[in-house]
């Protein structure tokens, strides 16, 4: 931790050394000639042999002027690397569109290193500063420090702690929640992106009337492309061409008919839409048949009753094996990487260094509470509270929380489909 601290003191050293010899060398008179004793002239040259008497200065120059590069040079890495200071070119646009339909944060704090991965130890890519705006691409709410995912305008791709020691570092904008938002990430010429675009206008009034298209154009904004690609990584996902679309916390790439069924499948079950009816509506129509009916049988006319889908045992079947063994083989996976990950909190838990790249909670404290007052300063800056431990956690957690909200949702789409069959 303390090499590049320690070569920068020696290089000081070395420096402070070099200009004490200059010093000493710009008081020295020499008189007479090293090699046969007669005197010399004032440029040092012997009026007798003609040798030229050596004169330091010029040296002891050029060591100090190398010594204070290298410092300088030192002092900078030292500063990115172990006292966390970010440095950034304020020319760089890097803060991102105001866009009220898309999940963004304002930055609180006087600037924010942007990391390579989610790890205060990863490589240091730059800085967001106060009042920039960023898109959140993703967001780590299990970790310590909420890491928030985003890509700049300059195209720099990583992640920004959002918080720390019960501090926010960051404002979460307002977003138009009023329709539902469908992401289409697109450019001009687009066949493809034109057609999805046309195909979701034309789901009826009662859909459009209620969704928010917005069209991210990965050509006039050229950090939307990255913005795709780090969607398509999230969601393991190859981005063989456009459109993206995400919409409800799901994404698709192209516009097969597949592809068109499911946002439209999608859409209708967000918005409460069956089979192009609002369930609003729905309910109020079979509300008003049930009156007339009723009065009907009062006038002493046989009631009427209203169709119903049949249900298809053999579809219903078909379904249900589908999703037994699709959560079968998904909770057997689950199980699997729950016991890898409580195994390694387990292993840091007992102060062991797991990874061989950071202390574990154990000793980070101990060392914490007998460091004096600059190795905590050290200590905090290279380690923070992102020990083995820590971060052992928080993976458990992710898991967790990952595989309850996928179940939701299948749970969700199998009652949605069995109702689609009349079950």
């Amino acid at each position: 931790m303390f090499s590049s601290f320690i070569v920068i003191l020696v290089a000081l050293a070395i420096g402070i050394v070099a200009f004490i010899l200059y010093l000493n060398e710009s008081k020295k008179k020499i008189s007479f000639c090293s090699e046969c004793g007669k005197e010399l002239n004032e440029s040092n040259t012997c009026l007798n042999c003609g040798y030229k008497n050596k004169n330091n200065k010029v040296l002891y120059i050029s060591i100090m002027i190398i010594t204070c590069i290298f410092v300088l040079v030192m002092s900078v890495d030292f500063a990115k690397n172990v006292l966390n200071i970010g440095f950034s070119n304020e020319t760089d646009e890097k803060s991102n569109l105001r866009n009220i339909y898309l999940p963004q944060v304002r930055i609180d704090n006087d600037y924010i290193n942007i990391r390579k991965y989610k790890d205060t130890d990863s490589e240091l890519l730059g800085t967001v500063l106060k009042d920039e705006i960023y898109t959140i691409v993703s967001i780590d709410k299990e970790s310590v420090y909420k890491w928030i995912e985003i890509v700049t305008k300059n195209g720099i791709h990583g992640y920004i702690a959002s918080y720390q020691d019960e501090e926010s570092y960051v404002e979460y904008l307002d977003i138009d929640e009023q329709y539902l938002n469908v992401y289409i990430f697109t450019f001009e010429n687009c066949d493809y992106c034109n057609e999805l675009y046309n195909y979701i206008m034309s789901l009826g009034d009662d859909t459009t009337s209620r969704v928010h298209i917005e069209s991210l154009d990965i050509l006039e904004t050229p950090y939307y492309e990255e913005m795709a690609n780090a969607l398509a990584k999230n969601y393991d996902i190859e981005l063989a061409g456009y459109p993206v679309t995400l919409v409800n916390g799901q994404l698709f790439v192209g516009a097969s008919e597949e592809v068109k069924e499911e946002i439209s499948r999608i859409i209708k079950l967000e918005l409460g839409i069956q089979n192009g009816t609002s369930s609003n509506n729905s309910a109020n129509t079979n509300s008003g048949k049930t009156n007339n009916n009723s009065n009907k049988n009062t006038n002493g006319n046989s009631g009427k009753t209203t169709t119903e889908i049949k249900c298809d045992e053999s579809q219903k079947q078909k379904l249900t094996n589908e999703y037994q063994t699709t959560l079968k083989s998904r909770e057997s996976d689950y199980q699997s990487n729950i016991a890898d990950a409580q195994a390694k909190v387990d292993f840091a838990k007992q102060g062991i260094d797991s990874t061989g790249g950071y202390l574990s909670k154990e000793e980070y404290e101990s060392l914490y509470a007998n460091a004096s007052e600059f190795e905590r300063k050290m200590l905090k800056s290279r380690y923070g509270m992102s020990t083995n431990y820590d971060k052992m956690v928080s993976t458990l957690n992710s898991i967790k929380t990952k595989y309850k909200e996928w179940k939701e949702t299948y749970e969700k789409w199998y009652q949605e489909e069995l109702k689609k069959i009349g079950c």
